[in-house]
C-alpha cells in the first residue's frame, strides 16, 4: 500500500536522525527567552552532535557545500572551546543553525524519501522554521534589555534595575 512504502521511505536510522533534528532545532529556537547557564551547556552539547553528524552525513553523500557550512555551524556550537559572543548574536546564531538543521532533513534526509514524502516533509519543516522565526522574533522583542530589570513596574517595563551598594 502507499502508506506502507511512505513509512519503508523513513529508514529507523534515518528517522532517528531526523528526530534529534527537530528537537534539536527547536531548542535552539527556544534559546532566545531566558534560561539557565545549564540550558545552554545541554544546547552546546547536544546541538554540536547533532550538527557534527549532519556535517559527517554531508560528506559520506559527498554535499561538500554543506559539509563545510556544517563545519562552521560545528566549531560555533562547540561546547569545548565556547565562543563567547552577545546575546543578539547569539539569537542569530541560534536561529540559523535550527533553520540550517531543518534545510538538512529536507535536502541531506531526503535521499532515501519518495517524491510525495519529500514534499509533505518540506512543507512540515518550512512552516515549523517559519513558526520557530516568528516565535524567536516575538521572544527576543521580550528579552530585556542590559541593566533593566525587566519587571512591569507602574504599567512600564524594562524600568532600571536597582543598584545596591557593597
Amino acid at each position: 500500500s502507499s502508506k506502507a512504502q511512505k513509512l519503508a521511505a523513513l529508514k529507523p536510522a534515518n528517522l532517528g536522525s531526523i528526530i534529534a533534528k527537530l528537537i534539536v532545532a527547536v531548542m535552539l529556537f527556544a534559546a532566545v527567552g531566558r534560561h539557565d547557564y545549564d540550558y545552554y551547556t545541554l544546547l552546546r552539547c547536544a546541538a554540536f552532535g547533532v550538527v557534527a553528524f549532519t556535517a559527517f552525513q554531508a560528506g559520506r553523500l559527498k554535499q561538500f557545500g554543506w559539509l563545510f557550512v556544517f563545519v562552521i555551524v560545528a566549531v560555533m556550537l562547540n561546547p569545548i572551546t565556547p565562543l563567547h559572543l552577545k546575546r543578539e548574536t547569539w539569537a542569530f546564531v541560534d536561529a540559523a543553525a535550527a533553520v540550517l538543521l531543518l534545510v538538512s532533513i529536507a535536502t541531506i534526509e531526503a535521499q532515501a524519501m519518495n517524491k510525495s514524502v519529500k514534499r509533505f516533509l518540506f512543507w512540515c519543516l518550512f512552516l515549523l522554521a517559519l513558526f520557530g522565526i516568528v516565535a524567536c522574533y516575538f521572544l527576543f522583542q521580550n528579552v530585556p534589555a542590559k541593566g533593566t530589570s525587566g519587571v512591569l513596574s507602574e504599567g512600564y517595563i524594562n524600568t532600571p534595575a536597582p543598584r545596591f551598594n557593597a
